[in-house]
């Protein structure tokens, strides 16, 4: 959802270039987190995906889930 509403908000016309998930939220597993954000890739609202202020194990998980679906993550 927040995904859609930011790219309904810069108008909705191309894949927002890069979103960026600032911190993971500890009540959520990560992969399952980026898999609502590979599903937004997928239906074309986000290009790229960042990240920020995650572990090095949680930015595997991230990738892993991410670029199984030939996505990027950085």
């Amino acid at each position: 959802r927040v995904i859609r509403a930011s790219h309904e908000a810069l108008g909705g016309k191309v894949p927002i270039p890069l979103w960026q998930h600032h911190w993971p939220d500890p009540r959520y597993d990560v992969a399952d987190s980026m898999r609502a954000v590979r599903r937004a890739q997928e239906e074309g609202f986000v290009a790229h995906v960042g990240v920020s202020n995650y572990s090095v194990e949680q930015l595997k998980r991230a990738r892993e889930v991410i670029e199984k679906a030939g996505g990027s993550i950085s």
